[in-house]
This record gives C-alpha cells, structure tokens and sequence, in this order.
C-alpha cells in the first residue's frame, strides 16, 4: 500500500463528513426536501441531498442574506436570526443564521407544506455550531 493510501483523512475533509452527517440527520428526522450550509460568501459548505445547493436555491439564500443585512441597515432592525418564505403550495424555505451577525454562515432547509422545523433545525444549528467558525 502507498504512503498516501495509509494516511487517515485530513482533518478538513472530517469536519466536512461531520456537517454533511449533521445535514443528513436534520433533513430525515424533519422530513425537509434539501438544505445547505452557506458560509458568509454564499459559497457552499455542505448540502443534503449533495446535488443541491442547485443555482437557483444558492442564488436564493444569496439574496436573503443581502435582504437581512439591509433591513438591518435600513430598518434599523436588530440582528436578523431567521428569515421564512412560503410558497403558494406552503413548501417553505427557511433561512437561519447560525449566530446572529451579518458574517455567520447559514442554514437553510426546504420544509414541506404541513411539516413543523424548529425542532429539528434548533438540533441541527446546535451541533454546526460546534464546527463551523
């Protein structure tokens, strides 16, 4: 076997595993149809199923962020933490930061119409936060 074949993951790529695991958890005990892990850049980070982030869902938590940061300008709100949308079907998209400043990534999950979320997206935002910083 290779010296490369033998070395255990990088760290990275764990850290990656795990927030994909705690995707994959959050998105089967709720029932949601997709989510993803965005950082401050909008760039993604992790994604369940991992096809998704598509161009339209990375655009639309892309947009809801510039949207939270001018009603805070603007509006003169507090820190925005979450952020619904729903559709004429009540499929609901729900866009959380993971701490509430302008520069935490975000979790945003597709919920089905009649499904609840905090509780299984609270547990989810509890263990990212562990990782992702």
């Amino acid at each position: 076997m290779s010296e490369i074949a033998r070395r255990p993951p990088s760290p990275e790529l764990r850290t990656i595993d795990k927030l994909r695991a705690v995707l994959n958890d959050m998105v089967a005990a709720g029932e949601f149809e997709a989510a993803v892990l965005m950082s401050a850049d909008s760039l993604p980070i992790a994604a369940c199923p991992p096809e998704q982030p598509g161009d339209q869902l990375g655009m639309l938590v892309s947009f809801l962020r510039r949207v939270c940061i001018e009603a805070e300008k603007q509006v003169d709100l507090a820190q925005i933490e979450e952020v619904t949308m729903r559709d004429a079907s009540h499929t609901q998209l729900v866009y959380r930061r993971l701490r509430p400043d302008a520069h935490s990534p975000t979790l945003t999950v597709v919920v089905p119409a009649g499904r609840p979320y905090r509780r299984a997206m609270n547990r989810a935002l509890r263990r990212l936060k562990r990782w992702v910083d």
